[in-house]
């Protein structure tokens, strides 16, 4: 039924909210039929119930009776409480990024190479397709000195995971409070007279200030955003077979004109990594805030 709804929404209400008030026990609700209505002639102790100095609301399906407060006022005799909270704001502080994370290829697109018989390497070479790291074959002879201009690198990518800091969100703390089985509704009266109904409606037109409430809230951050920058290294291994198996005779580096001593060759296998390094900083995105086990409640 509706009311259990009502019921179930409340029994669900924070019990303790650690990072926005004091640490309370909750105290169950009876499982009642609100639709029922209160008793309006039977207070607790089985006496009549005092006339009411007020007109109560008239509440159409499927609200029921509620006092709307401060969480620094405490419910009248009788009526039955629960902690909630209203309107969670993220500020800017709520999502923050860790340390960045790259990740790149180094092994693809093509390898030039110069050679000579001195450190100056000053002659064009062969150009070597990285081949992703995977053999190729190819014949030829290094020369007496050699070197190797690594690829670009390809696949960049960029991530920071972000952090969640519940208590940079700002949140009204509210208190709603139900009748009981035997709360004589005259007592709601100097109170702030309300109507609450389980999830996200309309308010009747007797009761239009609108009001969205949870048992709590969550935040969510999403991963930060960062750029990369990346500059690609490696070297060039040779070998005398065509599997690029056993002991190569020969390597040829990236960025230096080394001694190679001239081995002939019949296959090339590109080793490459990631030589240099460094990312902007992670710049954290806005957080997602939504309320947990939404109710509604109407007011004058």
């Amino acid at each position: 039924m509706r009311s259990l709804l009502v019921v179930a929404f409340v029994l669900a209400a924070i019990a303790a909210c650690s990072s926005y008030g004091e640490e309370e026990t909750a105290t169950p609700l009876p499982e009642r039929d609100f639709d029922a209505g209160v008793d309006s002639n039977t207070t607790p102790s089985g006496g009549p119930c005092p006339e009411a100095t007020c007109t109560l609301p008239a509440l159409p399906a499927p609200f029921t009776l509620a006092i709307y407060d401060s969480r620094d006022n405490a419910c009248p005799d009788g009526w039955l409480g629960r902690d909630i909270v209203e309107r969670p704001t993220a500020s800017s502080e709520t999502c923050a990024c860790s340390a960045c994370t790259i990740s790149a290829s180094c092994n693809t697109g093509s390898i030039e190479t110069k050679y000579g018989n001195t450190s100056a390497c000053a002659n064009n070479g062969l150009t070597v397709p990285a081949n992703n790291g995977a053999c190729h074959v190819q014949s030829a002879a290094l020369g007496q000195f050699a070197s190797a201009t690594a690829p670009a690198p390809t696949n960049v990518t960029c991530t920071a995971k972000a952090t969640t800091d519940r208590t940079k969100v700002k949140v009204d703390l509210r208190r709603v409070c139900m009748p009981g089985a035997d709360t004589c509704p005259g007592t709601a009266c100097g109170k702030p007279l309300c109507a609450i109904a389980t999830g996200d409606v309309p308010c009747p037109p007797s009761l239009p200030t609108r009001h969205l409430v949870g048992s709590d809230f969550t935040a969510t951050c999403a991963d930060c955003t960062c750029t990369a920058s990346v500059t690609c290294g490696g070297v060039l291994m040779v070998y005398d077979n065509a599997t690029c198996t056993g002991t190569s005779v020969g390597q040829v580096p990236s960025g230096s004109c080394a001694m190679t001593g001239g081995a002939q060759f019949n296959a090339t296998k590109w080793m490459g990594s990631i030589q240099n390094q460094s990312c902007s900083p992670p710049v954290a995105k806005a957080a997602t805030v939504a309320l947990t086990e939404v109710a509604t409640v109407c007011c004058l």
